[in-house]
């Protein structure tokens, strides 16, 4: 026997247990449960368009500053200017928010 021939015969018996235990006859409920329950036409939805991202505002610094950060360019490290606002600071680093959008922030 074939795994596709004891899978087939062990679906019936089961389906024959079933029955027995329910005491509904399958077959006629699926005749009823497909004149009753036709599938319903799904809505097509038209193809939209992409949302527009909106620019971010721009906060103006309370307190601006001018940091130098290091910016890895090709592989090698170069010293950056960039103006900002401290934030906090832990002994030895400090930490700061610049005013630049997220798209302009790439340096």
């Amino acid at each position: 026997m074939s795994l596709g021939e004891g899978h087939k015969k062990f679906f019936d018996q089961c389906w024959q247990e079933l029955q027995a235990w329910i005491g509904i006859d399958m077959e006629k409920y699926h005749q009823y449960f497909e004149l009753n329950h036709k599938d319903k036409p799904k809505r097509q939805r038209s193809n939209r368009k992409p949302r527009r991202e909106k620019e971010q505002a721009i906060r103006k610094l309370r307190n601006p500053r001018e940091y130098k950060i290091v910016v890895n360019e090709g592989g090698k490290r170069v010293w950056k200017t960039i103006v900002g606002e401290p934030s906090f600071s832990i002994p030895g680093i400090r930490v700061f928010h610049s005013s630049l959008p997220r798209s302009l922030d790439s340096l």
